[in-house]
């Protein structure tokens, strides 16, 4: 994945969050982990935690869930900015 690649994964993030239980923005980010490495243990317990509650509505879920979710999407979501704010690219080495 480049940077113009996690780019765009981000923003479809960003724009699937409303539906986070979708399996669209699982895959979503479970790619972003696989691609980085800094980010895959974050990716991961998002994408478990996900997976976990399929098929349920979002207001369905325990706002401690939901707090959750939010924290370990803002985490990915930074990490990746860290890696694209970065002078060299992973791939450039």
């Amino acid at each position: 994945m480049n940077r113009t690649q996690l780019t765009l994964a981000l923003d479809r993030m960003d724009r699937l969050y409303p539906n986070v239980l979708q399996p669209d923005y699982r895959d979503e980010v479970l790619g972003v982990g696989r691609s980085f490495a800094p980010l895959a243990r974050t990716a991961k317990k998002l994408g478990g935690l996900l997976h976990a509650h399929r098929g349920r509505k979002l207001e369905q879920l325990e706002e401690r869930i939901v707090a959750e979710v939010r924290h370990l999407h803002d985490e990915l979501r930074e990490g990746a900015q860290r890696l694209l704010a970065a002078k060299v690219w992973i791939g450039d080495e």
